[in-house]
């Protein structure tokens, strides 16, 4: 397992990490590897972000019959 050292901490974050860790009941170290693991993505797959978001777009793709945006926009201005 790595071992990693983190130099220059602004006094107010290390309070802040150091509440945290006593909050959450883990030693200083545990946290920061609990923020770290929380903050860094999973492995980005781009053909299934791809492929979700074709799947968003055809879900809540506008209906060929619906009214168009810009009329939409003018009955709700028009109803005021």
């Amino acid at each position: 397992m790595a071992t990693l050292h983190v130099r220059n901490v602004p006094d107010d974050l290390y309070q802040e990490l150091r509440r945290r860790a006593e909050r959450d009941g883990r030693s200083i170290s545990g946290a920061t590897i609990e923020i770290l693991r929380r903050s860094l993505p999973a492995a980005f797959d781009p053909e299934a972000f791809l492929a979700e978001i074709e799947a968003d777009t055809r879900r809540w793709s506008w209906p060929e019959d619906g009214p168009t945006p810009e009329e939409i926009i003018r009955r709700d201005r028009d109803s005021r």
